[in-house]
């Protein structure tokens, strides 16, 4: 999904007229026009994973393209919009499936279906003067869509609203004191004890022995520090229908882990993950 610096997208179908496609390149979520992205193939040959149309805030289609339109394409789209997608109807004659009857809520003549997290408009009147009002309200289910996954932190910022560890902070201190100590002691200490020693040659394996210590002190204070396990945190949020046997949940992951986990992050195929974490490349 894009973010404030992405603009908020629309799949259009091909069957939308282009007065209504002119009319939603003009509308503003974030300072940016939406981007309208019209479809070249037919609702037919769209795809039955609802991975497809996550990219987007909305779908735009019409009353012919919902008849059209095959059980598996139709299945990812109720799917796209429990995900907390919008779907807009332009208008037509169309019959609206039997598990989205229970989901209607009828305003001033207008279906709305609230469906999981997401929701589905009918614009009856599919002219692009079909009133601010309506456009307003449309406008308003895009950028619902858009706001969960528009906003990236900074690590610091993450870790305070969503905490994984008590803190993040390096120990500069320790550190900095490790690496004082290393010094004066390959230096100074060595030089001065090996002189009154008379055995100043022994610098050819004092000075290695003193680093290899220190490695191993670095890394034993790294590793008694942070350990050996990695931490993670998760809330979920998950709405279960019954009638049509499907859940859907949505939620924040967190991981913190001081060495890579060695088979890596695995999620289920039809899982959409959206980093929250500012990458730093705008």
């Amino acid at each position: 999904w894009g973010g404030h610096s992405c603009p908020a997208g629309v799949l259009v179908s091909r069957n939308v007229d282009q007065s209504i496609r002119k009319t939603v390149g003009k509308r503003n979520i974030h300072g940016n026009n939406v981007q309208v992205y019209r479809s070249q193939i037919s609702v037919a040959q769209w795809s039955s994973n609802w991975l497809a149309y996550s990219r987007y805030e909305g779908l735009i289609v019409t009353g012919r393209d919902m008849q059209e339109m095959p059980p598996g394409a139709l299945a990812a789209i109720t799917q796209y919009v429990e995900c907390g997608g919008s779907l807009l109807i332009t208008g037509g004659d169309w019959r609206e499936p039997d598990s989205w009857r229970r989901h209607r809520l009828d305003v001033s003549d207008e279906m709305t279906y609230f469906m999981g997290f997401g929701q589905c408009r009918v614009l009856n009147d599919s002219s692009p003067s079909a009133g601010g009002a309506q456009w307003r309200q449309i406008t308003q289910m895009w950028q619902q869509a858009h706001q969960p996954f528009s906003e990236h932190r900074g690590i610091d910022d993450a870790n305070r609203l969503f905490p994984v560890i008590e803190d993040l902070q390096i120990p500069v201190r320790g550190l900095f004191l490790l690496i004082l100590l290393f010094a004066v002691g390959i230096g100074p200490v060595n030089l001065i004890v090996l002189a009154k020693m008379r055995r100043r040659i022994w610098m050819l394996w004092t000075v290695p022995a003193i680093s290899l210590v220190t490695c191993v002190a670095v890394f034993g204070y790294a590793t008694f520090a942070e350990g050996w396990l990695g931490h993670r945190r998760g809330e979920t949020l998950t709405i279960l229908d019954q009638a049509t046997h499907r859940a859907t949940t949505i939620g924040w992951a967190a991981f913190y882990s001081p060495l890579t986990p060695r088979g890596g992050l695995r999620f289920g195929y039809e899982t959409e993950l959206t980093p929250q974490l500012s990458t730093g490349r705008g």
